[in-house]
């Protein structure tokens, strides 16, 4: 549990610090711009501020990554608290974030000497705060879908075990293999149907990425339970499980359809807590009583594999979509 915070920690440090460094440097470079009229000059005042920044950007993509950690850990059914408790972080770390900024722009400081500066500062109070709410939306959103993604890269590189997935693609294929010439001798339908939760990025950013491995597991494994006789034979590839099935075009919508409803009576949980997911599916088939396979049989699977995935990736959330046979 100590290893996988601080592996959360250090990649919630290094997303954290290459988002701020983005917001941060857009405004710097473009304020340095515009009070500097020549170019060496210019330089000589970024790398000036780059050197003193670069530990203020250190400090507060730790502080960010205190917050991911928390995100990570903390698991409360009210999603309403969970998203006033991280904004509110969110807000306290970019509000410091701009007031350094502030320091940064020289006439800024004549403010607080100039004659009205009661009606200055709270001008410029009422104006940090509205753009520290904009700041720490952008910068959560931002840094979460970098994290994630990086995230996701490192378990995958991690975990997966490129053998064990190469043994378990190749016994599909020869399951499915067997299946497509059975259903070309015998005029059957044949096809592969793909399901994929939806909201994975949600998952792992609410209950971390443990919780999504044990739910992406016992999701593959009710699918094969759930798969009638033949059809059990699942394998799990990017985050999507394929499995077999024997239905033609007419029915492919029901078939969905059952696998939905089931889906949906099932409880995922995890350490006690109710894990709610999204699921998208689709199918792509051939039906040999309507028309012959002319091409090799390698080929097939490798459309329909690629055709489902595609229709999965555009499925925007959609329970159902189906490729006509």
């Amino acid at each position: 549990m100590a290893i996988a915070l601080f592996q959360i920690f250090l990649i919630g440090s290094l997303s954290s610090f290459l988002m701020l460094f983005i917001y941060n440097w857009v405004f710097i470079l473009l304020y340095i711009l515009t009070t500097t009229s020549e170019l060496n000059i210019f330089f000589y005042r970024a790398n000036t501020v780059f050197a003193s920044w670069v530990w203020v950007g250190v400090t507060l993509a730790i502080l960010y990554a205190f917050v991911i950690v928390l995100s990570s850990i903390m698991k409360i059914r009210r999603e309403w608290l969970y998203n006033i408790i991280i904004d509110i972080l969110f807000f306290i770390i970019a509000m410091l974030n701009i007031i350094i900024l502030g320091s940064y722009v020289r006439d800024l400081t004549s403010i607080f000497s100039a004659e009205n500066r009661v009606i200055y500062i709270s001008i410029l109070s009422v104006s940090f705060v509205f753009v520290g709410i904009i700041f720490s939306y952008t910068m959560r959103i931002a840094t979460f879908k970098l994290y994630n993604f990086m995230l996701n890269i490192n378990a995958y590189n991690k975990n997966v075990d490129v053998n064990s997935i190469s043994r378990e693609y190749d016994m599909f294929f020869n399951m499915f293999s067997e299946a497509l010439l059975f259903g070309k001798k015998n005029d059957l339908p044949v096809g592969i149907v793909g399901f994929k939760i939806y909201n994975h990025i949600d998952i792992v950013e609410k209950y971390g990425i443990d919780a999504y491995t044990n739910v992406k597991k016992e999701f593959s494994n009710i699918i094969k339970e759930l798969a009638r006789g033949g059809e059990n034979q699942c394998f799990l590839y990017n985050n999507i499980v394929y499995s077999v099935v024997y239905t033609n075009e007419d029915e492919s919508q029901k078939c969905l359809s059952r696998y939905s409803m089931l889906l949906k009576s099932h409880d995922f949980i995890d350490e006690g807590i109710t894990i709610p997911i999204e699921v998208v599916s689709a199918i792509s088939g051939v039906d040999f009583s309507r028309s012959k396979m002319r091409v090799s049989v390698d080929i097939v699977i490798e459309n329909m594999i690629k055709s489902v995935s595609d229709l999965l990736s555009q499925s925007d959330g959609k329970e159902t979509y189906v490729m006509f046979y």
